[in-house]
């Protein structure tokens, strides 16, 4: 799963302190969500794999179809960083590579690392 070849840096602020992270590190709190949506939603075989320090892949099977999933995560109130064109083809031509279909998935999380909004997904095969 391509998460950005170039990371995004977003900061935010509270009293007590200054945090930066980068796309994948938020992408990387994100992924226990996917996960239990999947779970909660008939999926079995999730695998996470990291590829390299900005490339990550989520796979997984289900009764009705086997899919790859590309996640952003934004921090909220932020808004969601957009999955590119270019994002957005490499992982359909990947996931046909799989025999997979192709999924992107938005996801807001808060300060606390807690889930702010439903997670929108976005079909593209």
């Amino acid at each position: 799963m391509v998460i950005s070849l170039y990371p995004l840096y977003l900061t935010f602020k509270t009293p007590q302190y200054q945090q930066i992270m980068n796309s994948f590190e938020l992408s990387v709190i994100g992924f226990p969500f996917i996960e239990d949506w999947l779970n909660n939603n008939g999926f079995s075989n999730i695998s996470v794999t990291k590829i390299d320090n900005y490339t990550v892949e989520i796979q997984a099977n289900g009764k009705l179809e086997n899919i790859l999933i590309s996640v952003k995560t934004g921090m909220y109130p932020d808004p969601c960083p957009l999955f590119t064109n270019a994002e957005k083809f490499s992982l359909k031509e990947f996931a046909a590579t799989l025999n997979k279909v192709a999924y992107l998935a938005y996801l807001s999380i808060d300060k606390e690392h807690k889930i702010a909004a439903n997670i929108v997904w976005e079909r593209l095969s």
